[in-house]
């Protein structure tokens, strides 16, 4: 097989399926009007007639990211991923053996993810155990990645993929898929290409980059 960090020369097979984008409303997306966002604070502040975001990046700045691979040394595959004030880590596991006792053999393997934030991550302490939005997000986690994945490559067999949020600052589904996807390439699985996720806000008419109107 090919080096670690080398592409094979053989050509790169295409995906069997492809879906349409799932497109979720987000807390950020709530707080996006100046409402008040987790804490208080609004998302976007319109003072002095200069419109910028809470952490103080202007409307059309992208989050600084940082990516490192190779963090979790118990995992087959494992990834950090800060963006902005946002901190993640994933750790992928696997494949093993089809656990369901009524499993019949498959030619396609599954991705199983778990998404959960890390008690201290937001600024209301998390509960113990997984919350309606963690499973929520831990769905959109699968549904972003299982594409990607060639899963005819561990018939019968799952890839346990976890993610654990670290510091909530906005954008965690998609700083938790890009994560996971750079986790599955540390674990070696073979993968039709990379994932990369973003988020989007949309601000009422007005409250644009130059940001004189005020929102409403």
């Amino acid at each position: 097989g090919a080096a670690r960090g080398t592409l094979p020369r053989r050509g790169m097979a295409s995906a069997t399926a492809s879906y349409a984008p799932k497109v979720a409303r987000s807390r950020d997306a709530d707080d996006a009007g100046g409402g008040g966002g987790r804490g208080g604070r609004p998302l976007v502040s319109l003072a002095g007639g200069a419109a910028s975001r809470r952490d103080g990046r202007h409307l059309e700045a992208f989050r600084a990211p940082r990516m490192l691979c190779g963090v979790i040394s118990q995992a087959a595959g494992s990834a950090s991923l800060e963006l902005g004030d946002t901190k993640v880590v994933c750790g992928v596991y696997g494949p093993r053996a089809h656990s369901r006792g009524d499993a019949e053999f498959s030619d396609l393997g599954i991705v199983q993810c778990d998404f959960k934030y890390a008690p201290f991550a937001c600024d209301e302490r998390r509960e113990k155990g997984q919350g309606d939005d963690e499973k929520q997000l831990s769905l959109q986690l699968q549904q972003a990645l299982q594409v990607s994945v060639r899963l005819e490559t561990f018939p019968k067999a799952v890839l346990d993929v976890h993610v654990l949020v670290l510091q909530a600052g906005g954008a965690e589904a998609a700083a938790a898929i890009t994560c996971a996807s750079l986790a599955l390439a540390d674990a070696r699985v073979q993968l039709f290409d990379l994932v990369a996720a973003s988020s989007v806000v949309a601000l009422p008419e007005g409250a644009g980059a130059g940001g004189a109107a005020a929102a409403k």
